[in-house]
């Protein structure tokens, strides 16, 4: 920080009250955005961990000055680009949802938006360096790989689908039963793969499944993890000599409409690899961070339309829990790294490899599915839950990085996808 920024702040601490509007004026505007930011930041981040996460306070004490870098820079352009999602939402009604009020003004709802910044960044890299040991080195670059659209071959006439199951408790069993039933409905779905992994299904749940005709019930009874289960799903795929597959997180909700809406987006357009836009099934003040930070959504080297107006963008990486892969990919040899024990990271490195082969990973910036986050309007399950996430994301981030060191730098390179 520069010496005038030093100075400001002394002068917003000493400064007479009547003479502030005119000081205010009297300085660039942007400047003094970062400098009252920088401020308010240096107070509310101890006050808010003390509140919301005790636990965490030892460890930001530790390694404040990094961590105050990292989330200071973040937050700052959240000034500048969440405003505007913030007034677009400025109407919008929220559930009680532990941080906020029941209707939450654009203010209030920065204030709330920051607190959980916060929380993320320091439940993340608390994750990442219990993992990785310290903080990532200087980051390494090195040139993206030419790109290309592996034309499609044979779409959609026989798409099976592989969904690892990995919580057994009612909500999200109703969830999956749910998305489940649209799946049997639609006749262009042959074969749907439940694997459960390391968990025992209620037997009511369990016979429901093996009682329809396209469903297959697998099981692993000690967890392995979403990168195996998935892998064991494009063996089955491939021995069934299936033209399409659709991974498939339990959390996903899917409708009717939003099935019918993906498939024929994809049927229609030539591309080999797609994801659609996920959105939060419930609506408090949590999901509405998850959806805005797209932490489901990956992240777009560029947009693009196709030929029919569909509007697509060009990812970096997008997250399995809804891709559709064509054969002429998923045939290749391709799969998950078993080394991600964690359902965290792996999705990525799935990714990376395919950029490392050239494929362009595709986003359908106007298909949208559900996913259900859990119950976020119960205040300590909810920010408890919320906390666990992004540390979890955060060991997978430590692995991801010691196999990909360049990631970080391909990653400014690129936007958010919001």
């Amino acid at each position: 920080m520069t010496s005038t920024t030093r100075m400001h702040f002394s002068t917003i601490r000493s400064i007479k009250s009547q003479n502030l509007v005119k000081w205010l004026k009297s300085i660039n505007l942007v400047n003094l955005e970062n400098i009252i930011l920088y401020y308010m930041m240096q107070r509310k981040i101890l006050q808010v961990l003390k509140l919301y996460a005790p636990e965490y306070v030892q460890f930001w004490l530790k390694y404040r000055k990094t961590l105050f870098q990292q989330l200071f820079f973040t937050v700052k352009f959240w000034t500048r680009k969440y405003k505007r999602i913030l007034r677009k939402n400025s109407q919008r009604s929220f559930k009680i949802a532990y941080l906020n009020p029941k209707i939450l003004k654009n203010s209030q709802l920065f204030s709330g938006l920051t607190n959980l910044k916060i929380i993320e960044c320091v439940s993340f890299w608390k994750g990442f360096i219990e993992q990785y040991g310290s903080f990532p080195p200087k980051l390494q670059d090195k040139p993206l790989p030419q790109l290309r659209n592996a034309l499609s071959n044979n779409k959609g006439a026989s798409i099976a689908v592989i969904i690892p199951i990995g919580n057994n408790t009612t909500e999200y069993l109703t969830i999956l039963q749910q998305s489940l039933s649209v799946l049997y409905e639609n006749s262009l779905i042959n074969q749907v793969y439940c694997i459960v992994d390391g968990r025992i299904l209620p037997e009511k749940f369990e016979n429901w499944i093996k009682n329809q005709e396209k469903f297959s019930l697998l099981y692993y009874r000690t967890k392995v993890g979403p990168a195996t289960i998935r892998n064991h799903g494009l063996k089955l795929c491939n021995q069934g000599n299936f033209s399409d597959v659709l991974l498939l997180d339990a959390d996903i909700l899917l409708t009717k409409n939003s099935l019918h809406n993906l498939l024929s987006a994809y049927l229609n357009t030539s591309y080999s690899i797609v994801f659609p836009k996920i959105i939060s099934q419930n609506n408090s003040i949590l999901d509405y961070y998850y959806d805005i930070n797209g932490i489901l959504n990956g992240r777009i080297l560029a947009n693009h339309k196709s030929d029919n107006e569909l509007l697509t963008s060009l990812l970096l990486y997008g997250t399995t829990s809804v891709v559709l892969i064509n054969q002429v990919i998923f045939r290749n040899n391709i799969s998950f790294d078993e080394n991600f024990k964690i359902a965290a990271g792996e999705d990525i490195d799935f990714c990376l490899n395919l950029i490392h082969s050239g494929h362009s990973l595709i986003g359908f910036e106007n298909v949208f599915i559900q996913h259900y986050y859990g119950n976020n309007d119960i205040s300590n399950a909810g920010i408890q839950t919320f906390k666990s996430r992004f540390e979890r994301y955060g060991r997978g981030d430590a692995i991801l990085l010691q196999k990909h060191p360049y990631f970080y730098a391909w990653l400014n390179k690129t936007q958010p996808r919001i």
